[in-house]
């Protein structure tokens, strides 16, 4: 017997423009952990999807990673000498 169901299917990538006080805000939210000197392959192990060309052009090093404790892969990239993030989440 089959019955209905539903899921949720969904990938996402947003560049974002954040003041000094969202940054300070998002570095000490608990929902977040702050990843030390991730990997690329780490990186890329929490994106399920083709990333876009324009998402955290500069190199990982230029960025503080933070990673969602409830959804890990939800991951925020945020320029360490600017205002840009770039923010991912897949559920798939």
């Amino acid at each position: 017997m089959r019955t209905p169901h539903f899921t949720a299917e969904f990938a996402w990538f947003f560049e974002l423009e954040l003041s000094d006080k969202v940054k300070s805000e998002l570095a000490t939210n608990p929902e977040f952990s702050k990843l030390s000197q991730p990997s690329r392959q780490h990186v890329l192990s929490r994106i399920f999807q083709k990333i876009p060309t324009w998402f955290s052009p500069a190199p990982l090093e230029a960025f503080e990673v933070y990673e969602s404790k409830s959804a890990r892969d939800f991951l925020i990239f945020i320029e360490k000498n600017g205002h840009r993030s770039f923010w991912t989440r897949c559920q798939l």
